[in-house]
C-alpha cells in the first residue's frame, strides 16, 4: 500500500486543533520540534520526539494552506519523499482530523510501515488529545466577571474548576496504580466456542458487523438392550455390555481482561486482552463494551474493527489459535469525570475481568 491514513475525532473546535498542529510551541508537546511557519511556500524542519519509524530529521515544504481546514506538505528524509495532508472537518461534537501520507517515489518496507502506523496512532489518538485537553483548560478565562454572581460566585466557580482538575488527576494516578501487567492472563470464566462454527463478516466501509453462531457438540451413547429370557428355555448367560465415555469435545475457550492504559481529563485509552485456553482454535472473536451514560464515543481502535450504537460498542477480530491470545486498544473521548473505564465488557456471554 502506498498510503497511511489516520482519522481521529475530537471534542474540540477545529480552531483549537488547528493551533496544536501549526503552533511551533505546541508541536513539540505531542509531535516534533519544529520551526514551522504556517504560510504557503515556507520550508521547515521537523525533529520527531520518541516516535519509532520517524527516526530521521524531516525537511518539509508547505505546499498549500487553508486555515483552519487543510494543510498539504512535502516531507523529505535521507530515505524517502512523501506527500502529507492534514484536514479538519466540523462534526456535531467537535471536529475530525484526517492525516494522509503517501510515498512519492520509493515505498515503505512492511516493517517500517508498521512502525509508522503505530507511532501515528500514539501521536494522534493519545498524545494530541492530552495536549488539546490541557489547552482547553488553560484557555478557560477564570478572571472574567460572572454576571449576577459578584466576587463570591467567581470564587465558587474557580474552586469548582480546581476541584474538577484535582479529581481528574487523582483518577489518572489510580488508573496507573491499578493497571495490570501486559503479560497477566485473563481470569474471567471462559466461554466455549466449537471450532469452525463462527462466521466473521468482512468489515464494511464505516464499521464491521460480526455474527457468531455456536452449535454445541452433543455426544449420544446408546445402551445395548437385553431381551427377556423365554419361559420355556433356561436362562441364557447375559452378554457383557460396555459403555465408552464420551470423547472430550475440542472447543475454543475464550476469556478476556480489561485495563485502562492512559487517562486524561476528557477521555481515556482502554486495552482488552483475549486468551484462548481451549483445545481448538477460535475462527474469530467478538467483544461487546458498554460505555457509561453520557457523551462517550470511541474515536479509534487498533488491531480490531468496531461499530458503536449508542452506548454499546462491538469490537471484532480474526482467528486465535489454541493457547494463543489477541490484544487490542481503543480510545474513548468525552468520558464523564470519574468514569475512566467501560460500564461493562464481555467476550461472548462471559464478563471481562478487570472491571
Amino acid at each position: 500500500m502506498t498510503e497511511i491514513r489516520m482519522d481521529v475525532e475530537f471534542e474540540h473546535p477545529p480552531e483549537r486543533v488547528w493551533r496544536t498542529i501549526t503552533d511551533r510551541e505546541l508541536l513539540p508537546k505531542w509531535f516534533a520540534e519544529s520551526d514551522l511557519e504556517p504560510r504557503a511556500g515556507s520550508v521547515f524542519r521537523l525533529e520527531p520526539i520518541n516516535a519509532p519509524g520517524l527516526d530521521l530529521v524531516i525537511e518539509g515544504e508547505l505546499i498549500s494552506l487553508d486555515e483552519p481546514h487543510r494543510m498539504s506538505m512535502r516531507w523529505h528524509t535521507s530515505e524517502l519523499q512523501t506527500l502529507v495532508v492534514w484536514e479538519l472537518a466540523q462534526t456535531p461534537a467537535g471536529c475530525r482530523l484526517t492525516m494522509r501520507e503517501s510515498c512519492v517515489r520509493e515505498q515503505w518496507d512492511p516493517a517500517h510501515r508498521e512502525r509508522l502506523q503505530e507511532s501515528y496512532r500514539q501521536l494522534f489518538a493519545v498524545r494530541l488529545p492530552a495536549v488539546l485537553d490541557a489547552l482547553a483548560y488553560r484557555e478557560m478565562n477564570f478572571a472574567a466577571t460572572v454576571p449576577g454572581g459578584g466576587a463570591r460566585r467567581h470564587r465558587g466557580l474557580l474552586a469548582g474548576a480546581v476541584a474538577v482538575v484535582l479529581a481528574a488527576l487523582s483518577m489518572i494516578a489510580v488508573g496507573v496504580m491499578v493497571r495490570p501487567e501486559s503479560t497477566e492472563q485473563a481470569t474471567a470464566a471462559p466461554v466455549g466456542i466449537p471450532s469452525a462454527s463462527a462466521t466473521v463478516s468482512p468489515r464494511a466501509a464505516s464499521s464491521p458487523a460480526v455474527s457468531a453462531t455456536s452449535v454445541p457438540a452433543v455426544t449420544a451413547v446408546a445402551a445395548n438392550a437385553t431381551p427377556s429370557p423365554s419361559s420355556s428355555r433356561s436362562p441364557q448367560p447375559r452378554p457383557e455390555t460396555t459403555t465408552k465415555p464420551p470423547a472430550e469435545a475440542e472447543t475454543a475457550l475464550l476469556a478476556a481482561r480489561y485495563a485502562t492504559v492512559t487517562s486524561r481529563l476528557f477521555g481515556y485509552q482502554g486495552e482488552i486482552t483475549i486468551n484462548n485456553t481451549g483445545r481448538a482454535g477460535a475462527p474469530g472473536w467478538v467483544v461487546t463494551v458498554t460505555l457509561p451514560p453520557g457523551m462517550s464515543t470511541v474515536s479509534t481502535a487498533s488491531d480490531a474493527s468496531y461499530e458503536q450504537k449508542g452506548r454499546t460498542v462491538t469490537f471484532s477480530g480474526g482467528p486465535i489459535a489454541a493457547g494463543a491470545s489477541a490484544r487490542f486498544q481503543f480510545d474513548v473521548g468525552g468520558a464523564p469525570l470519574g468514569e475512566k473505564q467501560p460500564a461493562a465488557c464481555a467476550v461472548g456471554q462471559q464478563p471481562c475481568a478487570g472491571l
